[in-house]
């Protein structure tokens, strides 16, 4: 996602006082990916959904996984039209968490 300011189409927006909002798009594009990627893979790990934590912001680039709190990134082309797609990605990002779990313990 991009940065950018004074455009209102752009995903992150800054408001006054420095602080940023999402656009209503990146908005629905993120919940529909935390309804279909996250919180069923949250249920597979044993995470209770009140310990996930889902935010939108700039650079995370292809996952970081800093001290423990894993940031994924959100594709681009994903909407909520995409759900039966989805079944057949939650492998890869299954391992994809596993890939960022690792980084943390070799770090």
């Amino acid at each position: 996602c991009g940065l950018t300011t004074g455009d209102s189409s752009a995903p992150l927006q800054r408001r006054a006082g420095s602080s940023l909002i999402a656009s209503e798009d990146l908005q629905a594009r993120a919940a529909a990916f935390a309804g279909a990627v996250i919180l069923p893979l949250a249920h597979l790990f044993q995470v209770p959904n009140s310990s996930v934590a889902i935010a939108v912001g700039p650079s995370v680039g292809k996952g970081r996984n800093m001290h423990g709190l894993l940031c994924l990134p959100l594709p681009d082309s994903f909407s909520t039209f995409r759900q039966p797609l989805v079944r057949q990605e939650l492998g890869r990002w299954f391992c994809e968490i596993c890939r960022l779990l690792a980084e943390n313990a070799s770090g």
